[in-house]
């Protein structure tokens, strides 16, 4: 009957897995605002793009896959990062590690940095500090940032700084198209132009238009329309600070650039007229990504220079009304986060929301991941223990129907994760799935009946897909970790007490107040995953 059984599930096993691979994968196109295929334009699958540093190009393509092209507005560095970054690069680290170590995609991810702005430029002067001497110190703090959060480092970065070239001749190409202008003050991008040659200038952003005419028209100085955007501002001798600082020489004049141009110039010297993903928080789609895309398809003559928009939602304060920003000085800084909880715990908190939602940050919620975090930690290691002590007791090993039961769970698990992954990156499906997956193996722990080798089959299954997450689960492995330990400890203790207990036969009350004190003790236990059976006592 078994060997039967077997054959009959691992044979359905490859039908019902036969999604994994990012076969199917839908993504939420803020462009289009709907869920869309991830599709790559055909000639992206017919050669191999040239990236230096990064992919082979030229010849034979056969067998080889196209990278999957995508850029990733990066902070300005002129202060420490906060949580609402946290929360913004964890997600998008998330879901690129989902499309590399879980659907088989090689990503090439460009980071940009913005190190030269107003906002540097005005506090290195207040500061009395040069200005990339204060960029870099940030910059070098945010990196640190990332890897402290376990963020997978970007394939390249850009600093703005060095594409002024780039950006320059980005915007001479904007000029030949026609949709720019001089004026006193700088060159700007023509809205009008742009659109009376056809273009959509506010398909990104909703109430772009509307905004415009609501705005005073008296703060339009040397621009033609409130709509009109800066692509080089021009410095003149009697700025605050020393001009020849922050700016550099051009044929527009002595400048630097506008804040959006950067961007569309330095993702453009890597990937050229088309990326398969642009991503950035919420409120970059109005104005930062709506004026990207103009230039860009201005500059290239094209219609799609971005296959597939993507942001992420912000992290809110004060009942979600408050955006968490560092110009509202409302900020907890990443540093001050992990001096109280592991990375682990913040990866959980994100992934408990999908990746587009706003989410209110509150010590709460925090709690909760960090509980959720210590019951998948206290499973793993009580698997191993299971195992150890049904070896050591010379139990069965043979299977059983309750081992076919969690085999069964597990190719549904598997399948109903891969399912989430492809549904736009639906990562609270996954961690409502690894809780019910544990909470279903904890329960069989208590059964005599159960062999530990399924239920390392689906901790096994449970780490392949929380590791496609950035979770990784170490010392768990042998049972032997610190916190392992400790509750081995903890464990040896409470049965110490309920063998004093036993011998109390002539002082009930104390009897029984430790017995009660070790039933809760359990109890509090298995709400952390962890599942504890006591021997009758005699």
């Amino acid at each position: 009957f078994f060997q039967f059984f077997f054959f009959d599930w691992y044979k359905g096993l490859s039908s019902e897995m036969n999604g994994v691979g990012g076969v199917g994968l839908r993504i939420y196109n803020t462009l289009l605002k709907r869920k869309v295929p991830f599709v790559q334009p055909l000639q992206l699958l017919q050669n191999v793009h040239r990236v230096e540093g990064t992919m082979d190009s030229g010849g034979d393509c056969k067998g080889k896959t196209p990278y999957v092209s995508w850029y990733q507005c990066g902070p300005t560095v002129y202060d420490e990062s906060h949580i609402g970054h946290a929360m913004c690069y964890v997600r998008f680290d998330i879901i690129r590690r989902i499309m590399e170590d879980w659907m088989g995609y090689k990503v090439v991810q460009v980071l940009g940095i913005t190190d030269i702005d107003d906002k540097i430029i005005q506090r290195a002067i207040k500061e009395n500090r040069n200005w990339k001497e204060l960029s870099s110190h940030y910059e070098k703090r945010f990196f640190e940032d990332c890897e402290a959060l376990g963020i997978r480092p970007p394939t390249h970065v850009t600093r703005v700084s060095e594409h002024v070239q780039d950006i320059t001749s980005f915007i001479y190409g904007i000029e030949k198209a026609g949709h720019c202008y001089e004026s006193e003050s700088g060159v700007y991008f023509d809205v009008k132009q742009f659109e009376n040659d056809g273009y959509n200038y506010g398909k990104l952003g909703e109430g772009v238009q509307e905004n415009f005419q609501q705005k005073d028209m008296a703060k339009i100085n040397a621009k033609k329309s409130v709509a009109d955007f800066a692509l080089w501002k021009l410095v003149s001798d009697n700025s605050d600070g020393t001009p020849q600082a922050y700016s550099w020489e051009s044929e527009y004049g002595r400048g630097r650039p506008g804040w959006h141009i950067e961007c569309s110039a330095m993702a453009s010297s890597i990937f050229g007229s088309y990326m398969d993903i642009h991503t950035g928080g919420k409120d970059l789609m109005y104005p930062h990504h709506t004026n990207e895309l103009a230039q860009s398809e201005s500059f290239h003559s094209c219609k799609e220079w971005v296959g597939h928009f993507m942001h992420s939602g912000h992290l809110s304060l004060n009942d979600g009304h408050e955006k968490m920003s560092k110009s509202l000085k409302n900020t907890i800084s990443i540093s001050n986060l992990l001096e109280e909880n592991d990375s682990n715990t913040f990866r959980l908190f994100c992934l408990q929301s999908k990746y587009r939602s706003n989410v209110l940050f509150s010590l709460d919620a925090l709690s909760g991941a960090a509980s959720l975090n210590s019951r998948i930690v206290a499973f793993l290691e009580s698997v191993q223990n299971f195992k150890k002590r049904k070896v050591e007791e010379g139990a069965s090993l043979k299977p059983t129907p309750a081992c076919m039961e969690i085999m069964n769970k597990v190719v549904q698990f598997e399948t109903a994760c891969n399912s989430a992954f492809v549904d736009d990156f639906d990562t609270p499906s996954i961690v409502k799935e690894v809780s019910n997956l544990i909470r279903h193996c904890n329960k069989s722990m208590t059964e005599n009946s159960i062999s530990p080798f399924p239920l390392q089959q689906a901790a096994c299954s449970i780490r392949k897909v929380l590791a496609a997450t950035g979770l990784i689960f170490n010392n768990t492995e042998s049972g032997r970790g610190t916190t392992g330990q400790s509750l081995e400890a903890a464990l040896a203790f409470r049965e110490d007490i309920r063998g004093i207990a036993t011998t109390l036969r002539d002082n009930k009350d104390l009897q029984q107040q430790l017995f009660n004190a070790c039933d809760n003790f359990r109890q509090k236990l298995e709400q952390s995953g962890v599942t504890v059976k006591d021997r009758a006592t005699k």
